[in-house]
């Protein structure tokens, strides 16, 4: 099964070459800024005065891209090769320390991925830092989840909301797109076990398994599950209906409607459809014919309900 859970690290391409690796022009040219001020430059430094001779921003910047390339009102400003932004009020609203940052709506409506020390997050339109730089990568938001971002952290996934929370911790190895197994439900990995989380971001089967199949493969409802060797199923709503202690399970309906041939210890019996061991495994072999046999120490038993 871990061979169907998608390595999920496709966006890791994605969070880096959509970003956008834009720096603000050096322009000399007052045309496009803003229509009261007059750009000036001290010692290579960029500032702004009004028509009247009043210092607006004291030269200190490298470069200052156009108002409004990025946000109606702000224009970015590079200093000492950092990014930031400064309004046409006056206002430095992000002071420059980040060493990119994307357009605004590229991955969220009102914010800007942003880049420190190799690190991601966000700022808002606002001019808040939304989503610290912590995370390695971070996908669009909608890729997984309509509202979520997948997030790498130390080579760990997790996800972070549209408002801003981190929604699950990183700590898992892979994680599949929700509705793959389960319609509100992703398979998770870690340390090669696998489980569940839900829609609602909630852990609702733990990694614990070593292969899960696909819901209704083998009952309507669950999924067979393996756990060191042995087999069981957990049902939909998140229970280990039966526990994992089978060395085989056979397809329900192909002895009796409602069950199963289990194997255990060399020895067969049957499960029912209820999650009952209807049959303890004690059979040498099962054999169909005129009803359900089951041979035990060479002598034939009709087991057939």
């Amino acid at each position: 099964m871990k061979t169907r859970c998608i390595l999920t690290l496709s966006f890791l391409l994605a969070s880096i070459a959509a970003f956008a690796q834009h720096a603000p022009q050096e322009n000399h040219q007052n045309s496009g800024y803003h229509p009261d001020w007059i750009l000036v430059e001290n010692d290579g430094l960029l500032g702004f005065i009004t028509q009247d001779g009043e210092v607006v921003f004291e030269p200190t910047y490298d470069k200052i891209s156009y108002f409004g390339e990025y946000h109606t009102d702000w224009a970015m400003v590079e200093k000492d090769e950092l990014l930031g932004f400064i309004t046409t009020k006056g206002d430095e609203i992000i002071e420059p320390t980040y060493d990119r940052i994307s357009y605004f709506g590229e991955y969220h409506t009102d914010w800007a991925m942003v880049e420190k020390d190799n690190l991601l997050g966000f700022i808002t339109s606002e001019g808040d830092e939304i989503i610290e730089p912590t995370y390695d990568r971070i996908s669009y938001f909608g890729e997984y989840h309509s509202d979520w971002a997948m997030v790498e952290k130390g080579n760990l996934l997790g996800f972070i909301t549209s408002e801003g929370d981190e929604i699950i911790e990183p700590t898992y190895d892979r994680i599949s797109y929700f509705g793959e197994y389960h319609s509100d439900w992703a398979m998770v990995e870690k340390d090669e076990l696998l489980g569940f989380i839900t829609t609602e971001g909630d852990e609702v089967i733990e990694p614990t398994y070593d292969r899960i199949s696909y819901f209704g493969e083998y009952h309507t409802d669950w999924a067979m599950v393996e756990k060191d060797n042995l087999l069981g199923f957990i049902n939909s709503e998140g229970d280990e209906i039966i526990e994992s202690t089978y060395d085989r399970i056979s397809y329900f309906g192909e002895y009796h409607s409602d069950w199963a041939m289990v194997k255990k210890d060399g020895l067969f019996g049957f499960i029912n459809s209820e999650g009952d061991e209807i049959i303890t495994p004690q059979y040498n072999r099962i054999k169909e014919g005129n009803g359900i046999k089951g041979i035990k120490n060479g002598k034939e038993e009709d087991i057939r309900k």
